[in-house]
C-alpha cells in the first residue's frame, strides 16, 4: 500500500481531515521529518473497509464503554482489518502484543466478547473457525 505525505508549514498544525478520513480512529505509526521549513508526516493509511464495517464501527463507539477492556481491543482490533476476521496468531501479536496469550486465553477472550455483544443486542457476533475469527450476523 501506497504510503501518504502530509506537509506542514512551520507555525500550522491543521492537517485537512480529508487526509486523515481513512484512519477513523486507527492506529496509524507516523514518521516525521523535519525541515527548516516543513515538517513532513509520512503514515501508512489503513486498507479501505466494506460500508457494513464502516457502519458497524459507528455502532460499536456507542457500546465500547460497556464492555471490558479487552473485548473493546479484540473487537476494534476486527473492525479495523478490511473484511472483519482475524486469525489467532494476529489477535496475540496486534492485541495481547506477542505476551503470554495461550489458545485458551484468546478462546476465553473471545466467549467474554460474545456474551457482552449478545448482552448490549449488537446483532454481531465473532464465529471462530480453525483459529479464524469472523463478525459474524446473529441469525433472526
Amino acid at each position: 500500500m501506497k504510503s501518504m505525505e502530509i506537509a506542514i508549514g512551520i507555525g500550522s498544525a491543521l492537517i485537512p481531515p480529508a487526509y486523515l478520513a481513512r484512519c477513523n480512529g486507527a492506529k496509524v505509526s507516523l514518521q516525521t521529518t523535519p525541515t527548516e521549513t516543513m515538517i513532513y508526516i509520512q503514515f501508512e493509511p489503513p486498507p479501505l473497509v466494506s460500508p457494513l464495517l464502516e457502519r458497524l464501527r459507528l455502532e460499536a463507539a456507542e457500546i465500547m464503554p460497556d464492555i471490558s477492556e479487552r473485548s473493546r481491543e479484540i473487537l476494534w482490533f476486527m473492525l479495523t482489518t478490511p473484511d472483519g476476521w482475524t486469525t489467532h496468531q494476529e489477535l496475540i501479536d496486534d492485541v495481547w502484543k506477542g505476551k503470554g496469550a495461550k489458545p485458551r486465553t484468546v478462546s476465553k477472550a473471545i466467549a467474554v466478547l460474545n456474551a457482552d455483544l449478545k448482552s448490549l443486542n449488537f446483532g454481531f457476533f465473532v464465529k471462530s473457525r480453525k483459529n479464524i475469527y469472523r463478525l459474524t450476523p446473529i441469525a433472526r
